[in-house]
């Protein structure tokens, strides 16, 4: 079993697993091409964000232990503390070195990383436009890019719901990992960023026709 990995803690596959059995209790979860996430070393996996549900979600469906960036303020008692045996990435606010270096230094030591390009939950379920951070990270680590896409997830609990609705069909799709071209990194030029950031929020888009 997957879990059992040395990357896997006692916190994280306890938690992982009551999280796998609940959703696959009150959801119909299908899981396409998860066998394109690498086995090993870093991987940068960008997905469009639609709900709460969505980290839980790629966590329970990849065969890796998936790693997420997260505010300082999260890190405190048992919460922290939770975060922290789990692997969760503390980005410390206002001490130099922002989330674009934690999230590079991360995927250097080989992490399994998940970012939303968007930056926040869609509020209309479509998405939105890309922050570039998600270039300046993916060219600065020279890593493989893996788009994810996930459906369903805004139908199961939109925003401004507390509780999410049972029985909905949710999709979690894994494309074929990417590395930026060298024209891609260059990040000198704001236009070729911001057209890369596009591009690759295309590349989970069109995963709804995989």
């Amino acid at each position: 079993m997957v879990w059992f990995h040395r990357e896997y803690n006692f916190p994280y596959w306890f938690s992982r697993t009551v999280v796998k059995l609940a959703f696959h209790t009150i959801a119909r979860i299908t899981i396409k091409d998860k066998m394109n996430v690498p086995d090993t070393g870093g991987v940068l996996l960008v997905s469009n964000h639609m709900s709460h549900l969505d980290p839980p979600l790629i966590g329970i469906t990849c065969d890796r232990k998936v790693h997420f960036l997260a505010k300082d303020e999260l890190f405190r008692g048992l919460i922290g503390w939770f975060m922290c045996s789990t692997g969760q990435i503390r980005v410390e606010r206002g001490k130099g070195g922002g989330a674009v270096e934690v999230a590079v230094e991360s995927l250097n030591r080989g992490l399994c990383l998940c970012i939303f390009p968007e930056g926040t939950r869609s509020r209309t379920g479509e998405m939105q436009r890309p922050y570039t951070g998600v270039v300046v990270i993916a060219a600065k680590a020279n890593c493989p890019v893996l788009p994810v896409l996930v459906e369903g997830t805004f139908e199961m609990m939109p925003p401004k719901t507390k509780f999410p609705r049972l029985f909905k069909k949710v999709r979690i799709t894994y494309g074929k990992p990417f590395y930026l071209s060298d024209d891609e990194r260059d990040l000198d030029n704001r236009e070729i960023v911001r057209r890369t950031a596009e591009r690759i929020m295309e590349r989970i888009k069109a995963l709804s026709d995989a």
